[in-house]
């Protein structure tokens, strides 16, 4: 996966525009509007998914849940 970022960090153009016109992931560190609007911390991400790869990606997580979980409490 590669990422790329606005100037600004602009959760609109990287998560949302960029995702949409590539079909390629993306993510964003934020910016104020999605700091004060959508409540995003300073430790998170917003990742954009193009929606021909929801599918796949959803299935993936699905899959991988159990041992992500089991992984993350050691």
């Amino acid at each position: 996966m590669t990422s790329t970022f606005a100037g600004i960090q602009s959760t609109c153009a990287d998560a949302t525009g960029y995702p949409y016109t590539t079909g390629q992931l993306n993510v964003s560190i934020g910016c104020d509007g999605a700091a004060k609007n959508a409540g995003l911390l300073d430790d998170e991400l917003v990742v954009g998914v193009p929606a021909e790869l929801i599918e796949d990606i959803t299935g993936i997580l699905d899959q991988q849940a159990q041992s992500w979980d089991d992984w993350m409490r050691g």
